[in-house]
C-alpha cells in the first residue's frame, strides 16, 4: 500500500505542494553553497599568492612614507605621529 493511499486528495494536495516547496528551497540552498564555494575558492587563491613578509616590508614602506615632519608647539622638529622622547614621558 502506498503512503499516499490512506490520505484523502486535499491532504495528498497539500502534500505534494510542501514537498514541492521543500525541493525548492533545497535548490536555493544548493546554490548558494556554490556561489559560497566560489567565493571561498576565490579568496583561496588570492591569499595563496600573498607574502606575508613582502606584504610586511611593503606596509612599512608606506608607513614611512606617510610620516611627514611637523613643527611642534615647543618648537623642536619631530616626525608627526612620532612617540615623544623617554625623558618626556
Amino acid at each position: 500500500m502506498e503512503p499516499h493511499a490512506t490520505l484523502g486528495p486535499l491532504a495528498r494536495a497539500r502534500l505534494d505542494d510542501l514537498l514541492a516547496e521543500l525541493l525548492a528551497r533545497v535548490g536555493d540552498v544548493m546554490d548558494a553553497q556554490d556561489r559560497l564555494r566560489g567565493l571561498l575558492d576565490a579568496v583561496v587563491g588570492i591569499a595563496g599568492d600573498l607574502d606575508l613578509d613582502k606584504a610586511q616590508r611593503r606596509r612599512t614602506r608606506e608607513d614611512r612614507g606617510a610620516a611627514t615632519w611637523a613643527r611642534h608647539p615647543g618648537g623642536d622638529h619631530r616626525l608627526a605621529g612620532a612617540a615623544a622622547p623617554r625623558s618626556s614621558r
